[in-house]
């Protein structure tokens, strides 16, 4: 699996939704937005870590390839709870 392979559960966990890195489940990106941001994320990676910021992957990934992450992104099944179900996020 590309998700894997390409290491990007490290930072975003296996089903997209845990990690130190940006939450990607559910996808809040159309293709063409992602694949662009992640050639050239806004936070470019300075140090390693939590915080670390998205390194960009100008090279090394196909646009094909980032289709596919983001295609099995979109197949993944949600299990937060909507943010209107978080009571205290109702405060």
């Amino acid at each position: 699996m590309l998700y894997e392979r390409y290491g990007c559960y490290a930072c975003h966990g296996y089903t997209g939704e845990t990690g130190s890195g940006a939450r990607l489940n559910p996808p809040r990106f159309d293709q063409t937005a992602f694949i662009a941001y992640v050639r050239n994320p806004s936070g470019r990676m300075t140090s390693t870590g939590p915080g670390a910021g998205m390194p960009a992957y100008a090279t090394g990934l196909s646009d094909q390839d980032l289709a596919d992450i983001l295609a099995w992104l979109q197949m993944l099944p949600s299990f937060s709870p909507p943010l209107e179900e978080i009571p205290l996020l109702q405060r």
